[in-house]
């Protein structure tokens, strides 16, 4: 429905029947005399259950999951006339709309994520043409990829990972003029224009682990950095009139709060919050130890921290505990409080004080590295991941060997929780013992739990199953000769209980004894009670003290 502030008018603009999809608004177009619209079929959708047992009856938790089919079109606002711009199956990343209303830009991509496409519709004409498509044998990653116009005249900026980090690029809306404004061995994770001629970005250039504010002027190509002191920033978010910059930003063992930047006098970070209360600064926190180095192929370089005891001596060894970070594609390995597992930095520093070495690696499949560094885990998870981990080890034992290699424990969650199995079954040598919380076990089952994750990783199950066997902790279970816990959220409706079940099944049919499990009847795959947060980490900590500990 369309109102007309001025004369209080109201008319009706689409009309669907009840078996199609509801339409979303993109934007205005064409003197606003036209609305492009988007359309997301999920008739095809599949149904997964997640049961709930904790009500009086138990629910069957259903829930649709599946790959969308989506229709991109555009409405004449006073014939209601419509046409189909853009139809297939596909996931939209972003969308446009120049300042005129000329010109609508979309950037989508395959459902495997391997091909991606920006066109520009220019409504003054009527016509379309693809500016920029770019193609990949692992997969494109989402959140490095941007589109907007210039707040005047017809040049659109986006990123892409083109030459394997993600860098800006900006073009004429009729596709000339191509122009990529920053390169290097770093990756540029933020982007917007401030006016017609300039672009504030964020990017690791000085190192992976720092995150820096950064103008440049898309004429001259002249870029200059606007902060100076060594922080990781993120959350960005440029105010209306295009000249302040707010952010989080963090140093070691300093969790975040807000900034704010004025970007015509950039001299000064303010901050805004004061979140963190003064008793968190009498903790005697452990500073970790923030390291580089190469892996096994001699040319990959890897980035990791190490927490030390409490009362550490060079000339002891030490126990050891890996935290193995979630969700696959992240970075955790940075300088400053981490932005995903406070939590579980906190129990670091517990596991130091009862004599622990805690290690964390960003293996392949991080982000922050660059897209191969990502990718080369496509088709099979797991492998490069764990080899990383394994020489972050043998790098510390080399360097400095205060690591007691006897005595190694693993531990995650989610793809974290899956390494942990996996790395269990794959280099027992190494790992004497691992605990997994809501740990994918069957990467089947997470295709049709999550089929926009699993399918650019690893492909179709049908088509490609290999990539599926070697990559799932369940295929290797009949085998497993370390101790494990396992932890899950029973109405996890991210990573299924499911995977618990026959992963535990596997291992009791096998015979295997060693193993203990514990489920949380109410939780999701995050927890929200803290007495369960507290129950989990209490069982890890007892259980790596039984069969790392002499």
């Amino acid at each position: 429905w369309i109102a007309d502030l001025e004369t209080g008018a109201i008319k009706q603009v689409t009309n669907r029947s009840g078996s199609q999809p509801a339409y979303s608004i993109i934007g205005w177009v064409k003197d606003n005399t036209k609305l492009v619209l988007q359309q997301t079929d999920r008739s095809e959708y599949w149904e997964v259950l997640f049961p709930e047992y904790v009500p009086f009856m138990v629910q069957d938790g259903r829930s649709r999951r599946g790959e969308p089919h989506i229709r991109i079109s555009v409405i004449e606002i006073e014939s209601g006339e419509s046409r189909t711009l853009l139809e297939d199956d596909m996931y939209v990343f972003n969308t446009d709309v120049n300042y005129d209303g000329r010109y609508f830009a979309v950037d989508f991509t395959d459902h495997a994520m391997k091909q991606r496409e920006i066109i520009v519709y220019d409504f003054e004409t009527d016509t379309e043409i693809t500016i920029f498509t770019e193609t990949t044998e692992g997969w494109l990653y989402s959140p490095l990829l941007n589109v907007e116009f210039a707040p005047e005249g017809d040049l659109l900026m986006f990123t892409s990972e083109e030459s394997g980090w993600a860098h800006i690029f900006t073009i004429r809306a009729d596709g000339s003029r191509l122009n990529r404004l920053t390169s290097g061995p770093y990756e540029v994770s933020w982007a917007r224009w401030t006016s017609g001629n300039t672009v504030v970005y964020v990017s690791s250039e000085r190192d992976s682990g720092l995150r820096d504010v950064y103008t440049i002027n898309v004429n001259s190509g002249v870029s200059s950095r606007l902060t100076q002191s060594d922080a990781f920033r993120y959350n960005f978010r440029l105010s209306p009139n295009n000249r302040y910059l707010v952010y989080n930003s963090t140093t070691w063992n300093t969790p975040s709060d807000l900034y704010l930047m004025d970007l015509r006098r950039p001299r000064v970070e303010t901050q805004l919050t004061n979140s963190v209360p003064d008793r968190f600064f009498d903790i005697e926190w452990q500073l970790p130890e923030y390291i580089h180095f190469t892996s096994r192929d001699e040319t990959t370089s890897i980035t990791m921290d190490v927490l030390k005891p409490h009362d550490f001596d060079p000339n002891e060894t030490y126990p050891v505990v890996v935290f193995v970070h979630g969700a696959g594609s992240l970075q955790n390995v940075f300088q400053g409080w981490s932005r995903s597992y406070p939590r579980e930095y906190m129990f670091h520093q517990i596991l130091n004080r009862h004599g622990y070495v805690v290690v964390e690696v960003d293996f392949r499949h991080s982000t922050g590295y660059g897209r191969k560094f990502r990718e080369d885990v496509t088709n099979w998870m797991g492998k490069f991941e764990l080899e990383d981990i394994v020489d972050g080890l043998e790098y510390l034992n080399r360097q400095h060997g205060y690591l007691d290699m006897d005595r190694i424990g693993v531990y995650g969650g989610s793809y974290g929780g899956f390494m942990s199995l996996y790395a269990l079954s794959h280099a027992p040598e190494y790992f004497q013992a691992g605990a997994a919380l809501r740990a994918v076990t069957n990467w089947v089952n997470y295709f049709y739990a999550n089929p926009g994750y699993t399918r650019p990783r690893l492909g179709h199950p049908e088509d490609d199953a290999l990539h599926y066997e070697r990559s799932s902790p369940i295929s290797f279970a009949d085998s497993l000769s370390r101790p494990a816990i396992i932890l899950h959220g029973l109405i996890d409706n991210n990573v299924g209980f499911q995977d618990a079940a026959q992963y535990i099944d596997r291992l009791i049919k096998s015979g295997n004894t060693n193993f203990d499990m514990m489920m949380y009847p109410s939780e999701r795959h995050a927890y929200q009670n803290p007495n369960a947060w507290h129950d989990q980490y209490l069982r890890i900590f007892n259980f790596f003290e039984k069969h790392l500990k002499p």
